[in-house]
């Protein structure tokens, strides 16, 4: 069968080589062709960009992480099994909500954790993570050996680090059986030279490096044996570009787990989806695209003279002497606070749909770093009504984003225990304001309040014009060490002022002064935007209830 290797300088130049697999006429049509993903959300991506090149996408699987292990190694896991996420992090909770014993030193929670649920989900997807990707690591520590490896060469934990491994024993101890990471050491250490199971021999295309950390390799190698397989690889070939050098560690780690592969497997093939040529007027994006896939010129017959390409940015404007401003192709906004962060996209957004008419919300994506901080603000932040488009016949339409969440995977809290853990948090928490938009912005929490999208965009806007910072009032700050008196930019300022703007005379013009500050009519309200201010307020004060109860000492 053989092994085939496709590298790229970034994901997208790799969706071509993807279909052209794809599209290979197959001995057996029934068979589907299975994509191994990291993530749904590449799996999501995956599915529009190849139903653009092959106009109907048929006859293939994605599958993730622990299915591809699961599928390829035959390894018995049915619903009922302990060691699934969903049943492994009750057995961590059983572990943790104990108090510490000796055999658990260095956690670092003191006594029963704050928040035990969360915790031991937490862990449990750590402890899964680990499996798929270091399986020798578990392997290792149910041994009794506490090291960072399954190797003979493997250096100790570091002290901080080793109640990971007196955890796991305790784990593992409480469920009574092998690890899917001991089960697929054990396979892959046999002498069968295909382990893999029969009934899922379809062609195998894996994206991404991360199928070949820990024994992945192995198996791999040993999949290529009685089955087509393939491994895409997206990583930059500028190791010296700044970028590369602080943002680039797990795309050169790939290349490196790639360059092992290459020499274990017995036949190999590799090749290489180049970056197209750019031209040395192409925008700074094109230009910084070129300079991460290595390319240094023109390419020739292009009209335009050999150079070198810039790090990072292009030629100063001819406006522009210092070249701070660029072209707009990349373009860098700080932000205060979430909140503001998803306000600005919004912003930048609709200015990009209102110059670009062939641009459709389908061809945007958004990446960040921490989806479940975000998740909740999408849909009353991002896609909140921000006025009034008429279309052509004359009929106005609000004006929003239609907005969606790729990756809902199933590695977060169901959406009432977070709320739960989260509400009992606010014991300990400042209440800053993307912290409580946030928190009610949680479906469960929603709901109890009788909020909808609107209400939650509108307490969003109205924090930040009255300048709400942190803190209930003056007397919540004083666990910080504030004086009891200094109530400024506190929640109940805030929403004091909000509703007294209501309850005044909408006089035109008046203005009450109210201790250092001047309150005016809010006489621009409709009854509908009134009863969306008592909503907002009674919904703020009861997580203001909370907080101060939570921070409150009671006997039993």
């Amino acid at each position: 069968m053989g092994l085939e290797v496709v590298h790229a300088s970034r994901p997208q130049l790799l969706v071509g080589a993807l279909a052209e697999r794809i599209a290979r006429p197959s001995d057996d049509p029934l068979l589907a062709h299975v994509v191994a993903v990291p993530t749904l959300a590449v799996r999501d991506w995956l599915e529009v960009e190849l139903a653009r090149l092959l106009g109907v996408v048929a006859g293939v699987r994605f599958v993730l992480p622990t299915e591809l292990l699961v599928e390829t190694l035959s390894l018995d896991r049915d619903t009922t099994d302990p060691w699934r996420r969903e049943h492994l992090a009750w057995h961590v909770l059983a572990v943790i909500a104990a108090d510490p014993s000796p055999s658990l030193p260095g956690v670092p929670w003191d006594g029963r954790p704050s928040r035990p649920l969360t915790l031991a989900r937490h862990l449990a997807d750590r402890f899964e993570a680990y499996g798929v990707q270091r399986p020798d690591l578990l392997v290792a520590w149910a041994a009794g050996r506490d090291v960072d490896g399954g190797r003979s060469d493997a250096r100790p934990l570091p002290g901080d680090m080793r109640w990971q491994a007196a955890l796991w024993r305790e784990v593992r101890a409480a469920v009574g059986s092998p690890s899917p990471a001991e089960r697929l050491v054990a396979a892959l250490a046999g002498d069968d030279a295909a382990p893999v199971s029969q009934g899922a021999a379809g062609p195998l295309t894996v994206f991404g490096p991360w199928a070949l950390a820990g024994e992945g390799i192995e198996l791999l190698v040993r999949t290529a044996a009685v089955r087509d397989t393939a491994v895409l690889v997206a990583a930059p070939d500028a190791p010296d570009h700044p970028l590369v050098e602080r943002w680039g560690g797990s795309a050169r780690e790939g290349m490196q787990l790639v360059g092992e592969l290459v020499r274990r497997a017995p036949e190999v093939t590799v090749a290489e989806v180049p970056e197209p040529p750019v031209a040395q007027d192409a925008d700074q994006l094109a230009r910084l695209r070129a300079a991460l896939a290595g390319q240094s010129s023109a390419p020739a017959g292009s009209g335009q003279e050999g150079g070198p390409l810039p790090d990072a940015l292009p030629d100063a404007l001819p406006d522009d002497p210092e070249g701070r401003r660029g072209d707009g192709s990349v373009r860098v906004h700080a932000c205060h606070g979430l909140v503001r962060q998803l306000e600005v996209l919004r912003d930048a957004l609709l200015h990009e749909f209102r110059t670009d008419p062939d641009l459709r919300p389908r061809d945007v994506r958004i990446l960040c770093a921490d989806p479940a901080a975000v998740a909740p603000l999408v849909r009353p932040v991002l896609g909140a009504v921000v006025g009034e488009v008429v279309r052509a016949g004359g009929e106005p339409v609000p004006l929003q984003l239609p907005v969606g969440l790729a990756d809902r995977s199933d590695l977060g809290d169901p959406p009432v225990h977070d709320a739960m853990d989260r509400l009992l948090a606010l014991a300990s928490a400042r209440m800053d304001r993307d912290e409580v938009d946030s928190l009610l912005a949680l479906e469960p929490l929603r709901l109890a309040c009788g909020l909808d999208d609107d209400d939650l965009a509108f307490l969003a806007t109205a924090a930040e014009r009255l300048g709400v910072r942190w803190g209930v009032d003056g007397a919540h700050r004083t666990r910080w060490g504030y004086p009891a008196e200094r109530d400024e930019d506190t929640w109940s300022q805030a929403l004091d002022r909000l509703v007294a703007g209501i309850l005044l005379h909408p006089d035109p013009g008046r203005v009450v002064p109210a201790g250092d500050t001047l309150l005016a009519p809010a006489d621009h309200l409709t009854d509908p935007e009134e009863a969306r201010v008592g909503r907002v307020v009674a919904a703020v004060r009861r997580l203001a209830r909370v907080a101060r109860l939570g921070g409150e000492q009671r006997t039993a």
